[in-house]
């Protein structure tokens, strides 16, 4: 899958991770074929997909924008190309630097 990231801007706005097709909450629930997993949004938010556990491992605060098209990150201080080494290696996706 391809995505864009956009780098936080400390003290302006967090980073996001962005995709193209939305998978919006519904009832409560992010359906099953979300990036990062389906289920219920507080638990997705809190990570149940093992792909932003491993990601939130590395020190990253992530969490799943409610219209399902993205992530919203705090980088903690990592440089722009380290966080997207991270996410390459930890969601496997094809990242655009924005």
């Amino acid at each position: 899958m391809k995505i864009k990231y956009v780098h936080q801007k400390p003290g302006k706005h967090t980073g996001n991770i962005l995709w193209e097709k939305a998978h919006p909450i519904k009832f409560g629930i992010f359906p099953k074929e979300h990036p990062v997993g389906g289920g219920f949004a507080g638990s997705l938010q809190l990570g149940t997909g093992e792909n932003i556990k491993k990601f939130r491992e590395k020190g990253y605060w992530a969490s799943c924008f409610p219209e399902g098209d993205g992530i919203t990150l705090e980088s903690n201080n990592k440089s722009s190309e380290q966080v997207i080494k991270d996410i390459k290696e930890c969601f496997g996706w094809d990242v655009e630097n924005r």
